[in-house]
């Protein structure tokens, strides 16, 4: 049984389609030699009142949600999203 974990900062969810193309199709490619393939990307955990101060693009990967296709599993590690005054 060959497994693969696979850490990345960026992964397309839906909300954001085009975010970690690369990698994406890097899991495509091994999806081929593995059994199963985990892949965690990390995402800020921000209640709704903060996000009118993230970019645009953040604050769709706040809304990321986990998700599973072929042998693939994509889950959307949470992370506090502090703000501070030299943002």
């Amino acid at each position: 049984m060959k497994n693969l974990l696979i850490l990345t900062s960026r992964y397309p969810h839906n909300n954001d389609s085009l975010q970690g193309l690369f990698v994406y199709f890097q899991v495509e490619e091994l999806r081929k030699h593995f059994e199963k393939i985990v892949v965690l990307s990390s995402t800020p955990y921000v209640p709704s009142f903060f996000t009118r101060w993230m970019q645009p693009k953040r604050k769709l990967d706040s809304l990321a949600k986990d998700y599973d296709y072929g042998n693939v599993s994509v889950h959307f590690q949470k992370y506090i999203f502090a703000i501070s005054d030299s943002i």
